[in-house]
């Protein structure tokens, strides 16, 4: 779900992840920040980083919802690790040299983590197989 920064106050009250993010000129968004919460427009209302997410060029913030918890920190993990947001700054890992909000982050974190990283490109997969984006000669 994608909504203009104007139109938060119509955000579910659901848990999720959500970006701040503008046009980056390229065709793309651009994230400015990346953050998780269990209640939505609690979260958005009155965000620390939103005036600086504005200034940068936010004008959507994308969101998804999630109810699990370590699912959305790791969707949230993955995301500043691969996009690396300038607003991200305390997000960091221990084993690839930085810190998180809690502490450092142990192995088996690290292999969970790396765990659903691999089952969402199989979802991603499945979901692509059944909503028939594929080409007519590997359909059945």
């Amino acid at each position: 779900m994608t909504c203009d920064l104007p139109q938060l106050a119509w955000a579910a009250a659901v848990p999720g992840v959500y970006i701040f993010c503008g046009p980056s000129g390229r065709g793309q968004w651009e994230p400015y920040y990346i953050g998780i919460t269990g209640d939505l427009p609690t979260r958005l209302r009155g965000h620390e980083k939103l005036e600086s997410a504005l200034a940068l060029g936010a004008t959507h913030v994308h969101i998804l919802a999630e109810c699990d918890s370590f699912q959305r920190w790791a969707i949230e993990y993955m995301l500043v690790s691969h996009h690396n947001p300038v607003l991200n700054v305390q997000l960091r890992s221990k084993r690839r040299g930085d810190t998180v909000p809690g502490g450092w982050l142990s192995d088996e974190a690290h292999e969970q983590i790396e765990q659903i990283q691999r089952e969402v490109v199989e979802a991603r997969q499945f979901m692509d197989e059944i909503c028939g984006r594929r080409p007519l000669q590997e359909r059945d």
